[in-house]
C-alpha cells in the first residue's frame, strides 16, 4: 500500500528554433493512493497487480514578468481509478561505485515491465472523459566482468474524444565500463518523442 503526493509550481519557457519566445506559469498537483498484491512470486519472477486512485490537476497562468505571445494550455483536472500490472524478474546484483561514489548498491539486472490503464470522468471528479494509459519496460545486462548496459522505455498518453492527447514516448540507455579500481567510464543517451 502507498500514497504519493506532489505539488509543483514552475515557469515553463517555450522555444521556437532554439530561441525562447515566451513563458507561462504552471501549478501541478498530483496524488496517488494505491494497494498492490503479488499474484505470483517465485525464484525467477514476481507478478504484481496494483489498484489505485490518481488525481492530476494542472493550472496554467501568465507568469509575472514574462510576455505571453501564444495561448495558454487549457487547465486540466484528471481524477480516476487505475489498474496496473507489473512483471519483475528477480535478479539483483551488488556492485560498488556504479551510480554513487563510495556506496554499495543493489542493482536490478533483470526485466521489469508494467502496463497501466485508468478512466477519468466527471463522476470521479475529472473535468473530462479520458482513457489514460502508460507502460514501462526496462532491462539490464552484465557484459562481462567490467561492463553493464541498462535500457528502459516509457510510453504514456490520454485518449479524449477520439484523439490522442499528451502522448510521450521516452527511451534511454546507460553504459558503464570499469576502467580501473577507482575510475569508470559512463555514457547515456535519451530520446523523447511527443504528440499533441
Amino acid at each position: 500500500a502507498g500514497i504519493d503526493v506532489g505539488n509543483d509550481h514552475s515557469v515553463v519557457q517555450r522555444y521556437r528554433l532554439g530561441n525562447r519566445y515566451d513563458a507561462y506559469g504552471n501549478v501541478w498537483r498530483t496524488g496517488d493512493l494505491f494497494l498492490a498484491n503479488s499474484i505470483v512470486t517465485n525464484d525467477r519472477w514476481t507478478e504484481r497487480l496494483m489498484a489505485g486512485w490518481r488525481v492530476d490537476d494542472s493550472q496554467f497562468y501568465a507568469a509575472p514578468g514574462h510576455a505571453l505571445l501564444a495561448p495558454l494550455p487549457d487547465d486540466r483536472n484528471l481524477s480516476y481509478p487505475f489498474l496496473r500490472m507489473q512483471w519483475t524478474r528477480n535478479r539483483y546484483q551488488t556492485v560498488d561505485n556504479l551510480a554513487l561514489i563510495a556506496r554499495t548498491e543493489d542493482v536490478h539486472m533483470g526485466l521489469d515491465a508494467s502496463v497501466g490503464v485508468g478512466y477519468a470522468a466527471p463522476v470521479f471528479g475529472a473535468d473530462r472523459h479520458s482513457i489514460v494509459i502508460d507502460s514501462e519496460l526496462a532491462d539490464a545486462w552484465q557484459l562481462g566482468p567490467l561492463q553493464q548496459l541498462f535500457m528502459n522505455g516509457r510510453g504514456a498518453a490520454r485518449f479524449e474524444e477520439g484523439a490522442l492527447r499528451d502522448a510521450i514516448a521516452t527511451a534511454s540507455t546507460q553504459y558503464y565500463l570499469a576502467t580501473s579500481d577507482h575510475t569508470r567510464f559512463f555514457t547515456s543517451l535519451t530520446a523523447d518523442v511527443g504528440h499533441n
